[in-house]
């Protein structure tokens, strides 16, 4: 089998990026990044600077972790303008609902909100299509310790929005909400984007990727996503050490973890 590109979530470096974007590119580029997702508001970073950053290092714009208040009808034709200039083609809702309140709090939780959601969304897939673009879907945990009708709220998102809409699967999110990444990219038709991201259950997020405390059984999930996954993103919410150092021990780690895969 072969694996796909392994690109980089941009929150992984965060904080690097937000201090010198072109010098952040350029040492993501060095550790073997094939690509980035880029993370943050238009004004932390124009469309025309990511575009000619990224061409200058011949990384392509792999997707961006757009909010949801720039999706909406008074908004998303100032964004799709946007998108354009910047010559991005996948637009990922980076969250709704949970702990951060994204559209609405915890104590408003219900899943009448969720179908409006997911009516929202089907209208935003259709209008990105005729765009060229494509709209995918990133999750936490809580889609999977939600229950709505004695199914997870994850399940009810996926069996209900538009099949073009991508699967953006957290790993490590999923993990944490208790379910099984391998068994989620058996079980879909959907195209992956596959959010590589370490969870430990005794250090939670402060773990690299491939470290003996990843609870993520990485050759495994690779394995079940073959034949659907467009890209392998690493994203990386540990504190445990500097952003630079944790990305290129993470993609190392990835490496190490895969190496064999492509043989058999």
């Amino acid at each position: 089998m072969s694996i796909p590109p392994i690109t980089l979530g941009l929150y992984t470096v965060f904080r690097h990026a937000c201090a010198d974007f072109a010098g952040t590119i350029a040492a993501v580029k060095q550790m073997g990044y094939e690509g980035v997702e880029m993370y943050g508001e238009p004004e932390q970073f124009p469309a025309q600077t990511v575009k000619e950053v990224l061409a200058a290092q011949a990384l392509p714009l792999t997707g961006w972790h757009v909010e949801w208040r720039h999706l909406q009808p008074d908004t998303i034709e100032d964004s799709i303008r946007f998108f354009h200039a910047a010559g991005l083609q996948n637009i990922i809702i980076p969250c709704l609902g949970g702990k951060w309140g994204v559209g609405h709090t915890p104590a408003q939780e219900c899943e009448s909100r969720w179908d409006a959601y997911l009516a929202r969304i089907d209208a935003v897939a259709a209008r990105l299509a005729r765009e060229g673009m494509r709209l995918g879907y990133h999750n936490h945990e809580h889609e999977f310790m939600i229950r709505y009708g004695g199914h997870t709220l994850f399940d009810k998102l996926y069996s209900t929005m538009d099949p073009a809409v991508i699967m953006e699967l957290d790993t490590g999110n999923a993990i944490e909400g208790g379910a099984d990444p391998a068994q989620i990219c058996a079980g879909t038709q959907r195209t992956i984007f596959l959010h590589c991201k370490p969870y430990s259950r005794e250090l939670g997020f402060d773990v690299t990727l491939g470290d003996a405390a990843d609870a993520n059984a990485w050759r495994r999930i690779v394995t079940a996503a073959h034949g659907r996954c467009a890209q392998l993103v690493i994203e990386s919410e540990s504190a445990a050490l500097d952003e630079m150092e944790n990305a290129r021990r993470c993609i190392e780690g990835l490496k190490a973890q895969l190496a064999g895969l492509t043989e058999g």
